[in-house]
């Protein structure tokens, strides 16, 4: 395993920031926590909004919490299956499945824990989705280190701030 910002060789072949398995981790525990808090209601919305929230943390936990803690945990065949296939995914499917399975909660119980857990949810596809738009940008390929400016790429502002 590498630093923190480095990048984390997973068991199905991919390799991604770790900060990035730790935010979405956490977001999908969060979630799933805030879920069953939820559903404690008596309005049958906010219990569905819950149940909601708690499957999409569950699943969020299922696509990137297995390969991270793959390593230090065994799990049943089907679900590393299942997680690898998920894992595999390109950027732009997790984003739309993370929207999609984030916006229903909102629209049906508008609790300050449903809020926050679809929140999460929603900043976890936001992730994705820079994610892709850096793909797609780049052709699919990672993005490398810049090369520094020269004299000649600099414009008047820029060259009086090295000065």
């Amino acid at each position: 395993m590498q630093n923190l910002m480095g990048m984390m060789p997973g068991p199905f072949g991919q390799s991604e920031p770790l900060w990035k398995k730790i935010v979405t981790n956490s977001a999908g525990g969060t979630a799933i926590v805030l879920g069953i808090w939820g559903m404690i209601s008596f309005s049958p919305f906010c219990i569905a909004a819950g149940a909601i929230q708690l499957t999409c943390g569950m699943l969020m936990v299922l696509m990137e919490g297995v390969p991270f803690l793959f390593q230090s945990c065994n799990f049943p065949g089907p679900i590393q299956k299942c997680a690898g296939f998920c894992g595999e995914r390109p950027a732009w499917q997790k984003a739309i499945l993370y929207v999609v399975l984030g916006v229903p909660a909102i629209g049906l119980c508008q609790s300050l824990s449903i809020l926050i857990g679809s929140g999460l949810i929603l900043c976890t596809a936001g992730i994705y989705i820079k994610d892709a738009i850096d793909a797609k940008r780049s052709g699919g390929e990672p993005q490398e280190e810049q090369p520094a400016a020269q004299e000649g790429d600099m414009d008047d502002v820029e060259k009086a701030q090295y000065q």
